[in-house]
């Protein structure tokens, strides 16, 4: 093998574990039955409501239009409000191909699973995206595979006001 294929070899392998390691799985949800007590968010400005964790960190972001969960210091659901030029800037749904059809909150929607780009970090998304008003809502949670019974509660209980 010549030094030229050589380097090309170890360029490919050193960008392929960087972005390995840039994969950020995040750490399980809790269960069902270790909630203390289910909260109550309510964005007055975007219009949702819905039910969370005690356990989870809400925190508001975009000047007020979007809400971020934690557990243990980990982005474990997202709400996002926005147009599709703002989402691609985000790293967001935009740029992914929709799976089929959804339904949240009465309204019909499109689901992405993709990996959100937050700086250097890819993180895996399963997203629930509706039409609202002027732009679209995603309800995201950052995990891959399927929705636990946590995420499946916090999904059935959204509701737009």
């Amino acid at each position: 093998m010549s030094v030229h294929a050589r380097r090309i070899a170890l360029a490919i392998l050193v960008t392929a574990a960087a972005l390995t390691g840039c994969t950020k799985r995040g750490p399980e949800t809790i269960g069902i039955g270790e909630v203390s007590k289910w909260e109550t968010y309510t964005n007055e400005q975007v219009g949702y409501t819905f039910q969370y964790p005690a356990e989870f960190e809400a925190r508001d972001h975009h000047e007020g239009r979007d809400v971020v969960l934690r557990y243990k210091g980990y982005q474990i659901v997202a709400i996002n409000y926005c147009d599709e030029e703002e989402a691609r800037a985000r790293g967001l749904w935009a740029d992914a191909e929709p799976e089929g059809q959804i339904e949240l909150s009465g309204r019909t929607g499109r689901l992405y699973r993709y990996q959100h780009q937050d700086t250097f970090t890819l993180m895996p998304c399963i997203s629930f995206v509706v039409p609202h008003r002027d732009r679209s809502l995603g309800l995201e949670f950052r995990r891959e595979g399927e929705l636990d019974a946590v995420m499946k509660r916090i999904r059935q209980t959204f509701r737009f006001l």
